[in-house]
């Protein structure tokens, strides 16, 4: 089997688990990781978080972690495509408030409602 079809498929079978998830149970390994990463040193000296927005098929819920961290202060950058190439960048995310629904079900934040950035 090539390298690019075994990730594939391991890609698919990852995703066919999460998806069965219960709400329950995936709220109960999100809170899990979330407070595992808070307790983390790293996490708590650090001054900016980097982080995808959880949006879809059961991702592990980064929203409490992106609240917690502004909270706290910390800036945070989560990933925003486009650019004059099509490549991924960080944005600042000052209030999840801000994040909007983009292409394939994915939350970034609406560079339009600030010029801070």
């Amino acid at each position: 089997m090539h390298e690019d079809d075994a990730k594939a498929q391991l890609r698919r079978r990852f995703l066919d688990a999460r998806r069965q998830l219960d709400h329950a149970e995936w709220r109960r390994m999100s809170d899990a990781i979330t407070d595992q990463v808070i307790r983390l040193p790293h996490y708590r000296n650090c001054a900016v978080l980097l982080t995808y927005v959880s949006a879809k098929d059961n991702e592990a819920d980064t929203h409490t972690l992106i609240d917690h961290a502004l909270r706290c202060g910390k800036k945070v950058l989560v990933p925003v495509m486009g650019g004059e190439r099509g490549l991924m960048e960080w944005s600042w995310l000052k209030n999840r408030n801000e994040l909007t629904p983009v292409r394939f079900g994915l939350l970034e934040p609406d560079l339009t409602l600030s010029a801070d950035y």
